[in-house]
């Protein structure tokens, strides 16, 4: 994710590992009521065991590269943008 610093204006690249997005999903964040939640997903290409899905949360949108291993898609890397909040 791009963080852009407020008061200077740069931007930063973020990084986190899996376990910490894990350990940060475990603890609860991002967790919404059912009511307000959204998750609309996008294939956007799929090339032999390769694929681009997009997925359109209520806080963010996340672009997922994927592939298929032992017959099974899984994802290799997350790139994501948060949404701008409202009032």
């Amino acid at each position: 994710m791009v963080y852009v610093d407020a008061q200077s204006g740069r931007s930063r690249l973020v990084e986190i590992t899996a376990l910490e997005l894990l350990q940060s999903t475990r603890a609860g964040a991002g967790k919404l009521p059912p009511a307000e939640r959204r998750h609309d997903v996008t294939i956007l290409d799929i090339f032999g065991n390769a694929a681009i899905v997009r997925v359109d949360a209520t806080a963010w949108v996340d672009y997922l590269e994927e592939i298929k291993w032992n017959g099974r898609w899984v994802i290799v890397n997350v790139v994501w943008e948060n949404r701008p909040r409202t009032r």
